[in-house]
């Protein structure tokens, strides 16, 4: 969603551009050159209607035509890597966004373009080079700042990307995103009441965001301020009700609580839509131990196990259970891998037996 609208804000600023471009040459150019030039612009609109109105399978359409008819046009090359960019097709959406910054070097635009293709392509130095070259180019553009900010809130380098952000709310401070992703910064760093400030702005801002409600709960669980948490989550399950995060979240405030029971049951929930994902049946199992259905406990620890044979914290989990069953040798195994995948409880525990 958030993607969608920063492509639209610079596709709005280029369009300007372009028409403004337009207006200084017509008197310069021939009668065919004009009518050329209007309906490029006139493709221009139509892609950009297309993209605002979320039609994407049109976009393909109407920039082709431009590449066609003005193929040294960046724009018609820019449409069509966005058109690529929202099928998934990456190599594609590349090789276009290239050609793109080939016509127009200088245009921050198709930087902020391409860095978000790298990093949807796991390609984060090259996306954060361009980022940074497109901030280089254009001060002023903010999406430039939220695009480097969110990548390097992905990298854990929390600080920085506040800043970043920061820089994008000065630019447009209308902007809830911005707002949003600064305050999961602050919640990073510890500073648990500027992180609530900015969400709440983030809220005002866009009150039909699910994600902003489901994360402000995190900040007020943490806070143990159970009663907010689950306030704002039935805000969020009234506003997407199949989003399986919202089950999830209540059940770890409910299992914060101690109250177990209604914590599988909202576990229950989330897998009901979402029987993919492993953390919600290792929560489960969590939930489950803690009520001594053993049984019910490990099974969903192996089903975590299987859904993800990676989850460090699963090892822990299922070692622990098995050393309340005298079972000490499948523990020992467990804990092992356990430490050898990053848990740190398992590796406090293996030393404690070395």
């Amino acid at each position: 969603m958030k993607r969608s609208s920063l492509l639209l804000v610079a596709i709005t600023a280029v369009f300007l551009f372009l028409l403004s471009c337009n207006k200084e040459i017509v008197s310069s150019l021939g009668k065919g050159e004009y009518q050329t030039t209007l309906k490029g612009t006139m493709l221009s609109i139509k892609a950009l209607n297309a993209i605002n109105d979320s039609k994407y399978d049109r976009v393909p359409e109407y920039a082709d035509e431009l590449i066609l008819l003005e193929p040294k046009n960046p724009m018609g090359y820019y449409f069509r890597s966005i058109a690529f960019l929202q099928s998934n097709e990456y190599d594609e959406g590349l090789n276009h966004v290239n050609k793109a910054i080939e016509l127009d070097p200088s245009n921050a635009l198709f930087l902020v373009l391409r860095g978000s293709i790298y990093k949807l392509t796991g390609r984060t130095e090259e996306a954060l080079a361009d980022y940074s070259k497109a901030i280089e180019l254009d001060t002023d553009e903010a999406s430039a700042y939220w695009s480097r900010g969110t990548l390097l809130f992905k990298s854990r380098h929390f600080t920085e990307a506040a800043a970043d952000f920061t820089k994008a709310i000065s630019l447009d401070h209308k902007d809830a995103h911005s707002y949003y992703w600064r305050g999961k910064c602050y919640f990073e760093m510890e500073m648990y009441d500027d992180s609530l400030k900015d969400l709440t702005r983030a809220i005002k801002l866009e009150p039909e965001s699910a994600d902003f409600y489901i994360f402000r709960s995190e900040v007020y669980s943490s806070l143990k301020r159970y009663d907010d948490a689950l306030a704002d989550l039935e805000v969020a399950e009234s506003l997407d009700p199949h989003n399986p995060s919202v089950y999830y979240w209540k059940g770890s405030v409910y299992y914060d609580m101690g109250d177990y029971p209604a914590a599988i049951d909202e576990f229950s929930a989330a897998i009901a839509i979402d029987a993919n994902e492993p953390l919600y049946y290792n929560n489960r199992g969590m939930a489950y131990y803690c009520l001594k259905d053993f049984k019910r406990s490990l099974q969903d620890f192996n089903t975590t196990l299987a859904l993800d044979p990676n989850a460090g914290t699963a090892y822990y989990n299922r070692g622990f259970l098995y050393i309340n069953e005298g079972r000490y040798e499948e523990a020992l195994r467990d804990l092992k891998m356990g430490c050898e995948l990053g848990s740190e409880e398992a590796c406090e525990i293996m030393g404690s037996l070395e």
